[in-house]
């Protein structure tokens, strides 16, 4: 699944200067599932169409999601300035006001947060366990195609004699 930010903004400003393309429309020509969520802070919009993609087992996905560069920040959001350089300290304080955090800390993070996250890595533990041990077990039962996957994942060429080097050979040179 590609996620693409469509927040319309570029280091030189607004994208409707240099860029004019229907994004959804070209990946839709290339065979692609195409979703568009019109607000990245509409939550359940975004499960819906993370699901789908999911789902799609056919085709790679995109969803194009339109987003406001540097929101919330009062004067900045929306603008060039907020693509490649700082907020600036006044602005910072600013929207730490508008999101009703304490202005003058530097790093805020409720206790709550830090507990959903730390329950949020043991969950990712656990479901990584799962499947390592259901990777393990197709592994057993698979060792050439074990093989092949782990000589892939680690970009190692085909040995030499290989049907796996003879394929690639024909594909280079383009014999049949």
């Amino acid at each position: 699944m590609l996620l693409y930010d469509d927040n319309h903004i570029s280091i030189e400003g607004d994208t409707r200067v240099a860029l004019s393309e229907d994004v959804l429309g070209r990946y839709a020509a290339y065979g692609w599932h195409t979703q568009r969520v019109e607000d990245v802070n509409d939550v359940q919009a975004m499960y819906d169409a993370f699901v789908a993609a999911r789902d799609e087992s056919d085709r790679p996905s995109i969803i194009s999601v339109r987003s406001i560069i540097g929101w919330p920040a009062p004067h900045k959001q929306g603008t060039g300035k907020a693509h490649g350089s700082a907020l600036g300290a006044d602005e910072v304080r600013e929207t730490k006001e508008v999101l009703g955090f304490p202005p003058d800390v530097s790093f805020y993070c409720p206790d709550e947060v830090l507990e959903h996250t730390r329950r949020v890595v043991d969950r990712g533990r656990a479901l990584h366990a799962d499947w390592r041990q259901r990777f393990d077990a197709w592994a057993s039962a698979n060792p050439d195609r074990a093989k092949e996957l782990d000589r892939i994942a680690h970009r190692r060429l085909p040995k030499v004699g290989t049907r796996a080097a003879r394929l690639r050979r024909r594909d280079v040179d383009g014999d049949a």
